[in-house]
């Protein structure tokens, strides 16, 4: 018989008690000391969540255009608009049919490049573009379609401002004639040309190149003599304003009013647009090759 008092047992290890685990805690407890009080742990959390937006922005260099550039064509509106009346010659009348008639022709590119460019934008952003591009669909029979909507609403756009134009001001925008029709052909096309640019870089850099839809038209008003002459305007963005056409669709609004001749401000018009259109779908048909042979499908489904 082994003797129990005599037998050896093996040491086990030692499992570390909760004497133990107090140092370690402390340690912890006194590297957030700091916030250990509820107002500065929230303060705490406020301060993260700046940090997070910071970083975020520094990733979508598109969020700099409201930071930066938004404030600055702003500035380049109201500024020429206030240059204009300083500098007018003719009654406050003249004026303000000058800006009446911009208000509502303006309207017409707006309203025509957001809705072809924003219904495309929908099809990108509800990940529906694999469903389309499975069917017998075409690019170019879906722009169409999604134009044809648009200049609906387009052209529904222009008769509420006209409307309102007339109940309110007493301004009768059919005063400009049967040029009325060419001068709303001409910017509706502009307008889907701007819209066509908008989608190529969608393409190309994906939904956060969405803001352009309504950003590039904020670029563009200051420039297009909507609302003043070109030359109420700094001197270093006269050859920026008179290589778009839009300086001179709205002189032909203007030209009988003023007293000046209309055929050289057509000819300008007519060629602007043109060149426009044709670089836009340049543009479109190359960022829509990228767009499959790059496989940038696969962000969207």
């Amino acid at each position: 018989m082994v003797n129990a008092g005599l037998t050896t047992k093996r040491p086990s290890a030692r499992r570390p008690g909760p004497a133990h685990k107090a140092p370690r805690t402390k340690a912890r407890a006194t590297g957030t000391s700091a916030f250990r009080g509820p107002v500065n742990a929230s303060v705490h959390r406020v301060l993260a969540i700046a940090r997070h937006q910071a970083i975020v922005m520094s990733r979508s260099p598109h969020r700099f255009f409201d930071l930066f550039v938004q404030p600055a064509l702003t500035l380049l509106l109201y500024g020429g608009i206030s240059m204009a009346v300083a500098r007018s010659t003719g009654s406050s009348a003249d004026l303000g049919l000058y800006l009446i008639t911009g208000a509502i022709l303006w309207n017409t590119v707006h309203q025509a490049q957001v809705s072809l460019a924003s219904g495309a934008m929908s099809e990108l952003s509800g990940r529906t573009v694999l469903d389309l591009m499975v069917s017998p669909l075409r690019m170019g029979e879906y722009l169409a379609g999604v134009a044809l909507f648009g200049l609906v609403q387009t052209l529904l756009g222009n008769v509420v401002g006209a409307l309102v134009a007339w109940t309110a001001y007493g301004f009768n925008v059919l005063t400009i004639g049967p040029r009325l029709i060419l001068i709303v052909t001409l910017l509706v096309v502009t307008g889907w040309a701007i819209a066509l640019l908008v989608i190529a870089t969608v393409l190309r850099f994906s939904l956060g190149a969405e803001i352009l839809v309504w950003a590039m038209m904020a670029a563009l008003v200051p420039l297009s003599g909507a609302f003043y002459s070109i030359q109420n305007l700094p001197a270093f963005l006269h050859p920026v304003a008179d290589v778009l056409p839009f300086q001179y669709i709205f002189a032909l609004a203007r030209d009988p009013a003023e007293g000046h001749a209309w055929e050289s401000d057509l000819l300008w018009a007519l060629t602007g647009t043109c060149v426009m259109s044709a670089l836009a779908v340049g543009v479109l048909t190359l960022m829509t090759k990228v767009f499959l042979r790059r496989g940038y499908v696969t962000r969207h489904i």
